[in-house]
Protein backbone atom coordinates (compact mmCIF):
# COMPACT_ATOMS: atom_id res chain seq x y z
CA UNK A 1 0.00 0.00 0.00
CA UNK A 2 1.50 3.30 -1.06
CA UNK A 3 1.82 6.27 1.28
CA UNK A 4 -1.00 8.02 -0.56
CA UNK A 5 -3.33 5.02 -0.25
CA UNK A 6 -2.54 4.70 3.46
CA UNK A 7 -3.25 8.40 3.99
CA UNK A 8 -6.67 8.00 2.32
CA UNK A 9 -7.56 5.01 4.54
CA UNK A 10 -6.47 6.87 7.70
CA UNK A 11 -8.52 9.94 6.73
CA UNK A 12 -11.57 7.77 6.00
CA UNK A 13 -11.25 5.95 9.34
CA UNK A 14 -10.83 9.22 11.26
CA UNK A 15 -13.89 10.64 9.47
CA UNK A 16 -15.87 7.48 10.27
CA UNK A 17 -14.95 7.70 13.95
CA UNK A 18 -15.79 11.40 14.02
CA UNK A 19 -19.17 10.77 12.38
CA UNK A 20 -19.94 7.92 14.80
CA UNK A 21 -18.94 10.12 17.75
CA UNK A 22 -21.11 13.00 16.54
CA UNK A 23 -24.02 10.63 15.96
CA UNK A 24 -23.62 9.19 19.46
CA UNK A 25 -23.44 12.63 21.05
CA UNK A 26 -26.45 13.81 19.08
CA UNK A 27 -28.52 10.78 20.10
CA UNK A 28 -27.41 11.18 23.71
CA UNK A 29 -28.56 14.82 23.76
CA UNK A 30 -31.73 14.48 21.72
CA UNK A 31 -32.99 10.98 22.49
CA UNK A 32 -31.56 9.71 25.80
CA UNK A 33 -33.24 6.57 27.06
CA UNK A 34 -35.00 5.83 23.76
CA UNK A 35 -34.86 2.60 21.79
CA UNK A 36 -32.76 4.29 19.09
CA UNK A 37 -30.12 5.42 21.59
CA UNK A 38 -30.12 2.04 23.33
CA UNK A 39 -29.71 0.25 19.98
CA UNK A 40 -26.82 2.60 19.11
CA UNK A 41 -25.09 1.87 22.42
CA UNK A 42 -25.37 -1.86 21.81
CA UNK A 43 -23.93 -1.51 18.30
CA UNK A 44 -20.97 0.69 19.33
CA UNK A 45 -18.42 -2.14 19.85
CA UNK A 46 -19.27 -3.70 16.50
CA UNK A 47 -19.47 -0.43 14.57
CA UNK A 48 -16.20 0.86 16.02
CA UNK A 49 -14.41 -2.45 15.35
CA UNK A 50 -14.89 -2.25 11.56
CA UNK A 51 -12.84 0.94 11.01
CA UNK A 52 -10.22 -0.35 13.48
CA UNK A 53 -9.91 -3.60 11.50
CA UNK A 54 -9.61 -1.61 8.26
CA UNK A 55 -6.89 0.53 9.80
CA UNK A 56 -4.99 -2.53 11.04
CA UNK A 57 -5.24 -4.12 7.59
CA UNK A 58 -3.98 -0.92 5.94
CA UNK A 59 -0.91 -0.74 8.20
CA UNK A 60 -0.17 -4.43 7.63
CA UNK A 61 -0.37 -3.88 3.86
CA UNK A 62 1.88 -0.82 4.15
CA UNK A 63 4.50 -2.83 6.06
CA UNK A 64 4.41 -5.60 3.47
CA UNK A 65 4.68 -3.07 0.64
CA UNK A 66 7.67 -1.35 2.27
CA UNK A 67 9.45 -4.71 2.67
CA UNK A 68 8.96 -5.41 -1.05
CA UNK A 69 10.08 -1.90 -1.90
CA UNK A 70 13.28 -2.21 0.14
CA UNK A 71 14.17 -5.50 -1.57
CA UNK A 72 13.51 -3.91 -4.96
CA UNK A 73 15.58 -0.86 -4.01
CA UNK A 74 18.56 -3.09 -3.17
CA UNK A 75 18.22 -4.88 -6.52
CA UNK A 76 18.07 -1.56 -8.38
CA UNK A 77 21.11 -0.14 -6.59
CA UNK A 78 23.09 -3.30 -7.32
CA UNK A 79 22.18 -3.49 -11.01
CA UNK A 80 22.67 0.21 -11.75
CA UNK A 81 26.06 0.22 -9.99
CA UNK A 82 27.05 -2.82 -12.01
CA UNK A 83 26.03 -0.97 -15.19
CA UNK A 84 28.03 2.12 -14.20
CA UNK A 85 31.08 0.00 -13.36
CA UNK A 86 30.75 -1.73 -16.73
CA UNK A 87 31.27 1.62 -18.49
CA UNK A 88 34.68 2.04 -16.85
CA UNK A 89 36.12 -1.13 -18.41
CA UNK A 90 37.83 -0.41 -21.73
CA UNK A 91 37.65 -4.05 -22.79
CA UNK A 92 34.82 -6.31 -21.68
CA UNK A 93 33.85 -9.90 -22.34
CA UNK A 94 30.56 -11.28 -23.56
CA UNK A 95 30.14 -12.88 -20.13
CA UNK A 96 30.50 -9.53 -18.32
CA UNK A 97 28.03 -7.95 -20.73
CA UNK A 98 25.54 -10.79 -20.21
CA UNK A 99 25.84 -10.49 -16.42
CA UNK A 100 25.03 -6.77 -16.46
CA UNK A 101 22.17 -7.30 -18.91
CA UNK A 102 20.75 -10.11 -16.76
CA UNK A 103 20.91 -8.01 -13.58
CA UNK A 104 19.13 -5.13 -15.30
CA UNK A 105 16.50 -7.45 -16.81
CA UNK A 106 15.77 -8.91 -13.38
CA UNK A 107 15.45 -5.41 -11.89
CA UNK A 108 13.06 -4.39 -14.67
CA UNK A 109 10.83 -7.38 -14.00
CA UNK A 110 11.01 -6.97 -10.22
CA UNK A 111 9.60 -3.46 -10.64
CA UNK A 112 6.63 -5.12 -12.35
CA UNK A 113 6.24 -7.34 -9.27
CA UNK A 114 5.89 -4.32 -6.96
CA UNK A 115 4.14 -1.81 -9.22
CA UNK A 116 1.57 -2.28 -11.92
CA UNK A 117 1.89 -0.25 -15.09
CA UNK A 118 0.58 3.32 -15.10
CA UNK A 119 -2.97 3.48 -16.51
CA UNK A 120 -3.10 -0.31 -16.81
CA UNK A 121 -6.67 -1.40 -17.58
CA UNK A 122 -8.41 -4.37 -19.20
CA UNK A 123 -6.98 -4.68 -22.70
CA UNK A 124 -4.58 -1.75 -22.16
CA UNK A 125 -1.13 -2.72 -20.82
CA UNK A 126 -0.41 0.87 -19.74
CA UNK A 127 3.07 2.33 -19.39
CA UNK A 128 6.04 0.99 -17.45
CA UNK A 129 6.32 3.03 -14.22
CA UNK A 130 10.09 3.62 -14.20
CA UNK A 131 11.13 3.93 -17.84
CA UNK A 132 14.72 5.12 -17.06
CA UNK A 133 15.56 1.57 -15.85
CA UNK A 134 14.67 0.21 -19.27
CA UNK A 135 16.70 3.01 -20.86
CA UNK A 136 19.75 1.95 -18.83
CA UNK A 137 19.24 -1.58 -20.17
CA UNK A 138 19.21 -0.20 -23.75
CA UNK A 139 22.36 1.86 -23.10
CA UNK A 140 24.31 -1.17 -21.85
CA UNK A 141 22.94 -3.29 -24.69
CA UNK A 142 24.03 -0.72 -27.28
CA UNK A 143 27.43 -0.37 -25.65
CA UNK A 144 28.07 -4.04 -26.34
CA UNK A 145 31.26 -5.80 -25.33
CA UNK A 146 34.84 -6.01 -26.51
CA UNK A 147 36.95 -2.89 -27.00
CA UNK A 148 34.68 0.15 -26.69
CA UNK A 149 35.72 3.75 -27.37
CA UNK A 150 36.28 5.80 -24.17
CA UNK A 151 34.02 8.61 -25.42
CA UNK A 152 31.11 6.20 -25.99
CA UNK A 153 31.64 4.66 -22.57
CA UNK A 154 31.74 8.07 -20.88
CA UNK A 155 28.60 9.22 -22.67
CA UNK A 156 26.77 6.01 -21.69
CA UNK A 157 27.95 6.38 -18.07
CA UNK A 158 26.72 9.99 -17.87
CA UNK A 159 23.32 8.97 -19.27
CA UNK A 160 23.07 6.00 -16.88
CA UNK A 161 23.82 8.30 -13.92
CA UNK A 162 21.25 10.85 -15.14
CA UNK A 163 18.63 8.11 -15.53
CA UNK A 164 19.48 6.77 -12.07
CA UNK A 165 19.07 10.23 -10.51
CA UNK A 166 15.57 10.53 -11.96
CA UNK A 167 14.63 7.04 -10.68
CA UNK A 168 16.26 7.59 -7.32
CA UNK A 169 14.41 10.76 -6.35
CA UNK A 170 11.03 9.44 -7.48
CA UNK A 171 11.56 6.06 -5.86
CA UNK A 172 12.86 7.28 -2.50
CA UNK A 173 9.86 9.57 -2.06
CA UNK A 174 7.75 6.44 -1.43
CA UNK A 175 9.83 5.31 1.56
CA UNK A 176 9.08 6.36 5.13
CA UNK A 177 12.52 7.73 5.94
CA UNK A 178 13.43 9.61 9.08
CA UNK A 179 16.29 12.01 9.63
CA UNK A 180 18.86 10.38 11.96
CA UNK A 181 18.86 11.61 15.55
CA UNK A 182 22.68 11.80 15.66
CA UNK A 183 23.96 12.34 12.12
CA UNK A 184 27.63 12.68 11.26
CA UNK A 185 27.76 15.18 8.42
CA UNK A 186 30.67 16.97 6.77
CA UNK A 187 29.73 20.07 8.78
CA UNK A 188 30.20 18.36 12.16
CA UNK A 189 33.32 16.33 11.31
CA UNK A 190 36.77 17.46 12.37
CA UNK A 191 38.96 19.65 10.14
CA UNK A 192 41.34 16.74 9.42
CA UNK A 193 38.70 14.45 7.92
CA UNK A 194 38.95 13.34 4.31
CA UNK A 195 35.39 14.55 3.63
CA UNK A 196 36.19 18.03 4.94
CA UNK A 197 39.33 18.29 2.78
CA UNK A 198 37.72 17.20 -0.50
Amino acid sequence: MTRRQLRIVVILVVCAYAALGILGATLRLTAPGTDIYDAYKEMVPFVFAIPAALLGYAFQQRGSYLASLRALWSRLVQSVNLAVQYTYDDQTTQRQHAEVMTQLAVAIDEVRGVYRNVHERDGNPGQYPYEPIKHIYVLVHDLGYGVVDATRRKKAREQILADWQSIRSAFLSEFDRAEPSQPITAANMGPDSAVQQS
